[in-house]
């Protein structure tokens, strides 16, 4: 298994007896929905398919990669799509661009098509509105405009007889008609991700800002701003006609019930393995939904009783975390039950390293995974799962010291070992003995995400950043607030440079802040998506980020300036962890990068580039779950 069959969109057809579905390797899957067994497969496309769309009407489909063509279908035999027309979308610019606008690589979802002509909307490789006409057996492009301003566009959809569109974006909603704009909303400064019908004229609007709306169009106005629902990007939303009932979708992992008329949430009918994006309900079976997890499975779930009947994935566990351990060793963990240690050494007479997996060890659980993985003093290792569990492991076994009742996001342990200290989904910091479980002190940001926390390397003093807020400084023996830094969004990571420097992570951008001065500086400037991990080298000046653009970034360490980016892996990079040889003659600066792709990947700096030398182990995790499809009624 690899990642190569990923799915990572879905479409429904017009009877409800065809799935499609499309994956990390340009392929448009035909599924039966009610088995979830593929029966049909055509390969479309040189990328990901992230945008993906079923005729109302006839049995066609369309997909929109990241390699920038749009694709038109034949489903009529779903055991062999056929395609119809191809389009080069970086061939489409905006008539009203001022100036160039290069390329913008996207995961958006816009891709709709017209009720009743021949005719879908989609976005070009710069982010305009696009619609093509396949009239003709191919594809015509009738107009190509810009109506976000520089925001990528994320979602179109035509609206009743299909004379007008909607599309959205980074917080604006604009109504057009033929190239040119009718009218422009401004919604909360997040993206814009679907529009979901729910009566003439009146929408359920999903909006990363965690949120969703009740959007008016024929009286032009937004007529309810439901509130807060999850603790991450809300992706999806979905209404069921039938039932009257709506569901929502998003990056905490949870499809949450929400009322249609109020926005407001009902509860949590559904937790899945990991987050998630699109969701589909079924007219003829209400109760029945069907789910793209980011895990690279689809689930099918039993709303009433919360859930899944079958599942499809065959992407292998995903590697979160890696430490090394005291004895030369690494230790890397994820999705499932193991812990692997690896060893390297250089090959006879090479520069080049040698692999080898020491040991696996169990965890004790599969039901959650680990988010993120720490060291102690006496070489034991702390696990923060999804759960809310603690776990440490020692000497080959493994016990729950304390379970939180969040997801913990990340997790660190004092110099002297007595205090475990982890950050939560739900907003709290708890540091806990290690002796004996007990959480001794707390502290909460209000209910805003803590992301990422980081101990200071001299004191017992701990860094920790709100998802969208700002960094704290706190006593981490009695979680007291010592000091209030910077603002912080989107903070995955934060890490002390030295004992006066602390770097961190703000969305694409790479911050320095001074404990002494209380000082902040931008250090590395875009780098196009979330960082996600970054480490350094002093000695030689270099910072390396990854990010969830699966992009390597090598920079210089004291002026942030970007020397050279590379491409990764084929799925989302996690983490990054550099190579420590026992060898006096290895090279200096190897590193791995890991993520869902279920390995290490190898890359070496090499006269300011990163140097890619291949796949560290294949397939580190073996044992795993919710790989192939259930034939009975589990619970996940």
């Amino acid at each position: 298994m690899d990642t190569a069959f990923k799915i990572n969109s879905l479409a429904v057809d017009k009877d409800e007896t065809l799935l499609l579905l499309g994956t990390n390797s340009g392929e448009l899957l035909c599924a039966d929905p009610d088995r979830l067994n593929i029966v049909g497969r055509g390969q479309g496309h040189a990328g990901d398919i992230y945008a993906l769309a079923a005729h109302p009407v006839q049995p066609l489909a369309a997909t929109m990669g990241m390699d920038n063509f749009a694709v038109l279908w034949d489903v009529g035999t779903p055991s062999r799509p056929r395609q119809i027309a191809r389009f080069n979308l970086r061939k489409a610019s905006p008539w009203n661009d001022l100036e160039t606008i290069h390329r913008h690589p996207s995961q958006s979802q816009a891709l709709c098509f017209h009720p009743t002509l021949p005719r879908i909307a989609t976005r070009s490789a710069n982010a305009g509105l696009v619609e093509l006409d396949y009239g003709g057996g191919a594809f015509e492009l009738i107009h190509c405009s810009r109506f976000h301003d520089l925001e990528d566009l994320t979602t179109v959809r035509y609206v009743q007889d299909g004379a007008r569109l909607l599309s959205g974006a980074l917080g604006s909603v604009v109504l057009s008609e033929n190239g040119l704009i009718l009218n422009r909303w401004q919604f909360i400064d997040k993206n814009v991700h679907w529009f979901e019908p729910v009566g003439e004229d009146v929408y359920l609007v999903a909006s990363d800002s965690r949120r969703v709306f009740l959007f008016d169009l024929a009286a032009g106005e937004i007529r309810v701003q439901g509130p807060v629902l999850t603790r991450d990007d809300l992706e999806h939303v979905t209404f069921n006609p039938v039932s009257g009932r709506a569901f929502v979708a998003g990056f905490d992992r949870n499809v949450h019930e929400i009322d249609p008329a109020t926005c407001a949430g009902m509860g949590v009918v559904y937790a899945a393995p990991f987050k998630m994006r699109w969701i589909k309900t079924l007219r003829r079976e209400p109760e029945t939904a069907l789910l793209q997890c980011f895990d690279g499975g689809v689930y099918k779930v039993d709303l009433g009783r919360r859930q899944a009947r079958r599942w499809l994935r065959h992407t292998p566990p995903a590697l979160w975390s890696a430490c090394h351990l005291d004895d030369g060793r690494m230790a890397l963990t994820g999705e499932g039950d193991e812990i692997v240690t690896v060893s390297y050494q250089l090959e006879p007479g090479s520069r080049t390293p040698r692999f080898h997996i020491a040991s696996r060890t169990s965890k004790g659980t599969d039901a959650s995974y680990t988010k993120r993985m720490a060291p102690a003093p006496a070489g034991d290792l702390w696990l923060g799962q999804t759960s809310g569990q603690l776990i440490r492991c020692a000497g080959g076994g493994h016990r729950v010291v304390a379970d939180l009742g969040s997801a913990i996001r990340d997790v660190t342990v004092t110099a002297g070992g007595e205090r475990a200290i982890a950050c939560l989904e739900n907003g709290m910091v708890c540091s806990i003995d290690t002796g004996t479980g007990a959480v001794a002190a707390t502290w909460s940001s209000g209910g805003e995400p803590v992301w990422a926390l980081a101990l200071h390397p001299d004191r017992d003093v701990v860094a920790v950043g709100e998802r969208n807020g700002h960094l704290f400084f706190l006593d981490a023996l009695t979680c007291q607030v010592l000091d209030t830094g910077p603002e912080s969004r989107r903070l995955k990571r934060v890490k002390w440079l030295d004992a006066d420097t602390l770097l961190y992570n703000q969305i694409d951008r790479v911050y320095r802040y001074r404990l002494s001065t209380g000082k902040c500086e931008p250090l590395v400037p875009s780098c196009g998506n979330t960082v996600e991990d970054f480490i350094w080298d002093a000695a030689f000046g270099y910072l390396v980020l990854v990010t969830y653009a699966t992009d390597v970034v090598l920079c210089d360490l004291e002026t942030g300036e970007k020397l050279f980016t590379s491409a990764d892996q084929t799925d989302y990079s996690k983490g990054l962890a550099w190579l420590r040889y026992r060898e006096d003659d290895a090279y200096p600066l190897d590193f791995i990068t890991f993520g869902r792709s279920g390995t290490g990947h190898l890359f070496r700096i090499h006269s300011n580039k990163c140097v890619s030398l291949g796949p560290v182990l294949p397939g580190m995790l073996t044992r795993h779950y919710r790989v192939e499809q259930a034939d009975e009624l589990l619970a996940v």
